[in-house]
């Protein structure tokens, strides 16, 4: 399954296995949600690589799919792009 330009939401992404999972999705040009409790500078550090692999980040502190896909997607993609993936490691 290739997930490039595909939205991705994982939970607590700034640390740990969170982090990791939305590093390893950002190289693979993923559109990712990225929900976190403390937001640090590695959540500028994945959605920065996921520009370089032609995906978006964004960071949401509320745990909403659907307010991560909306605001993830541009508008025009939302009926080709919706969640495909989750990865929650609560």
């Amino acid at each position: 399954m290739t997930v490039e330009n595909n939205i991705v939401a994982i939970t607590e992404a700034s640390h740990g296995i969170g982090l990791a999972t939305a590093k390893r999705f950002a190289k693979q040009g993923a559109c990712l949600a990225l929900n976190y409790e403390k937001t640090d500078d590695s959540l500028e550090e994945v959605a920065a690589l996921a520009a370089e692999h032609g995906g978006k980040a964004i960071s949401v502190s509320e745990w909403i799919a659907i307010t991560a896909s909306i605001r993830c997607g541009a508008s025009t993609k939302l009926s080709k792009n919706t969640l495909r993936l989750a990865s929650s490691n609560c």
